[in-house]
């Protein structure tokens, strides 16, 4: 059996060529390290291992499901036409790509102006259009170029709504 070993390793030896290996500088440092404060080394290591596993286990956790909110701006009227009611403004929420009910129940069917703060200021009333779908319809029309920002008071969700 041993000449059937020894006959691999040439035959290894022969194709592949000789190995050698030593140890880099920062193991070699770490052993001499390990005789002088071998608690220090055990510890660090213990916490290298620790930490490594833990950012294993946390990729492993599935990431929450939050609500997002999805805005469809209103259309922009044409300036000769005064006749036309304005366009509403929409705000609908979905869980990982579908309509989720984010309305809390007592707000359906009320207006929800108390609960919605509009910036800048602009006349009109907010409403929820169904569970899933907010709705803002102005008292006249949008004026051309105007950015608002919408912020809501939690109160206006239902209360196990993740919210992002």
């Amino acid at each position: 059996m041993r000449k059937i070993i020894t006959l691999i390793a040439s035959l290894l030896s022969f194709i592949l060529g000789r190995w050698s290996w030593s140890s880099p500088p920062w193991l070699r440092c770490l052993a001499s390290q390990q005789k002088n404060h071998p608690k220090t080394v055990y510890l660090s290591l213990f916490l290298l291992l620790s930490g490594g596993a833990s950012y294993a286990y946390y990729r492993t956790l599935p990431a929450p499901e939050q609500v997002t909110a999805h805005i469809y701006p209103p259309t922009v009227n044409n300036a000769d036409d005064t006749n036309s009611a304005p366009s509403p403004l929409r705000i609908t929420f979905e869980l990982n790509g579908t309509r989720t009910s984010a309305a809390a129940l007592n707000h359906l069917d009320q207006s929800v102006n108390q609960q919605i703060e509009l910036r800048p200021a602009f006349k009109g009333e907010w409403r929820w259009e169904n569970e899933s779908t907010l709705m803002f319809k102005p008292k006249k029309q949008w004026p051309a170029g105007q950015q608002y920002e919408v912020h809501f008071k939690k109160s206006l969700f239902a209360k196990q709504l993740p919210l992002a």
